[in-house]
């Protein structure tokens, strides 16, 4: 006579049942998704790119191309439309091409990336001192109003961009040299100082360059049409509306200016850091 199964024993084989059709059911799942994950609608193959001037195309495909090779788990490709890393991608093209400024990805279609890249616009020249490299002039680097460094600046027969020189000689590419408060700071400075010499007896005069000095001082220097530079010097710990309005009295005052009239291409420099008391001195 056979055995009478227990109620205990009718759920387990019905567990059991139950986990093998699971299995089933999971097996299945995972063939599917990895004969999807390979179909040829689903894998990236074409990557355009928008708004990009100076940096090529094929550099930037390249970059991206790197960050689609491979598999996760070594079983589902990075190439897939729906698992393909974009934040490294966009990570990647941005740590390569530190000319960009702005980065957005965009996905048209399954087979499709599109770059919407910005690039960023060299208004200031970060300058390495001639000692830091081989050539006996300055190594400069364009650098953006934010005072980020992003590119090797070619060499300029004459000033062209406003020049801060650098005290360090490590590689700016990629990096902000300076901090952001001193940067607009500087910006802001030699501004202000061209408009003041602008409306004043040294119109025609450009600011062209500041180079940094012992503590927080900078020397801007003031390019004049006898090629006899000379320097306005400031400190970044003083008030520069205090400095701004100083130069501005002595640049009026009728004994300074007699005194320019005999002196004028031997003017050494004018020193604001003590505003607004004013020292100056001739060369000779």
């Amino acid at each position: 006579m056979a055995r009478v199964k227990t109620k205990k024993e009718k759920q387990f084989q019905r567990l059991k049942l139950w986990l093998a059709l699971g299995v089933l059911v999971i097996a299945i799942l995972f063939i599917i998704s990895l004969y999807g994950a390979y179909h040829e609608r689903l894998l990236i193959s074409q990557i355009a790119i928008d708004g990009n001037k100076t940096v090529s195309d094929f550099e930037i495909r390249r970059v991206v191309n790197e960050q689609l090779v491979g598999k996760y788990l070594w079983l589902y490709p990075k190439r897939n439309a729906l698992l393909f890393p974009r934040n490294r991608i966009v990570k990647a093209v941005a740590t390569n091409f530190p000319r960009l400024s702005s980065i957005k990805l965009e996905q048209p279609n399954l087979q499709s990336l599109t770059l919407l890249v910005e690039e960023r616009h060299g208004e200031f020249l970060w300058c390495l001192p001639a000692t830091a490299t081989d050539r006996p002039n300055n190594d400069c680097y364009f650098a953006d109003k934010t005072g980020f460094v992003f590119a090797p600046a070619p060499k300029f027969s004459s000033p062209l961009y406003f020049e801060l020189l650098s005290a360090d000689t490590d590689e700016p590419i990629g990096r902000y040299p300076l901090p952001a408060a001193d940067w607009q700071k500087l910006i802001a400075g030699e501004k202000r100082l061209t408009m003041i010499l602008a409306s004043s007896t040294f119109s025609g005069q450009k600011v062209y360059q500041a180079s940094p000095a012992e503590l927080r001082d900078w020397y801007f220097r003031v390019k004049n049409d006898s090629g006899n530079n000379w320097e306005i010097r400031l400190d970044l710990n003083q008030d520069f509306d205090v400095a701004m309005k100083t130069l501005t009295s002595v640049l009026v005052d009728p004994d300074f200016i007699k005194e320019l009239k005999i002196h004028r291409s031997k003017l050494e420099y004018l020193d604001l850091r003590f505003a607004p008391k004013v020292f100056y001195r001739y060369n000779n």
